[in-house]
């Protein structure tokens, strides 16, 4: 594990967007991850299906194996795009995928005791939310999900990630 320095996020930083959503067969999930441009363009799709409940070796290998992983700058992970039945570590992703990971809506209890994570202090469609970030300092953190996003909307990759395996689920948008 270690700290990823980002010398300046610029308007078109990479960044990963995951989803993951139950496919109807037992504990087999679905986990797409979409490739954005900041906030601007779509630059490309990657999809596994792994079996649970912990999917997190089955993601970092689908991120390892695309032909995208150089150009991931960080991934971003949202805890309400992930299903209940579904568990993701963002620790052992970001080590396993070498990216930083920021994840959203996720507890800090048992991940905030080690020193390359950092809780961030996020306000997301007038609430705030609890937000983690891995590998990041806080500041270049809370910057890119700044360049990711809409004024203080979800990040355009998690947004359209969750449309995407909501459609390969059969079900609507969570």
């Amino acid at each position: 594990m270690k700290m990823y320095k980002l010398r300046h996020v610029k308007r078109e930083i990479r960044v990963l967007g995951l989803a993951v959503k139950t496919s109807g067969a037992g504990n087999q999930f679905y986990a797409v991850g979409i490739l954005y441009r900041g906030r601007l363009w779509l630059d490309g799709v990657m999809m596994t299906t792994a079996h649970g409940p912990d999917i997190t070796e089955d993601v970092v290998g689908m991120i390892r194996e695309s032909p995208h992983h150089p150009q991931i700058r960080a991934v971003l992970l949202d805890g309400d795009l992930v299903c209940d039945e579904a568990t993701i570590d963002p620790v052992s992703l970001s080590s396993g995928a070498s990216r930083p990971v920021i994840a959203l809506n996720f507890q800090t209890d048992r991940l905030i005791e080690n020193e390359h994570v950092c809780e961030l202090d996020l306000t997301q469609e007038g609430a705030s939310k609890p937000a983690l970030s891995v590998g990041l300092r806080s500041r270049v953190a809370l910057r890119v999900l700044e360049m990711a996003s809409r004024s203080d909307e979800m990040p355009e990759a998690l947004r359209v990630a969750e449309l995407v395996v909501s459609a390969l689920s059969g079900g609507g948008p969570t």
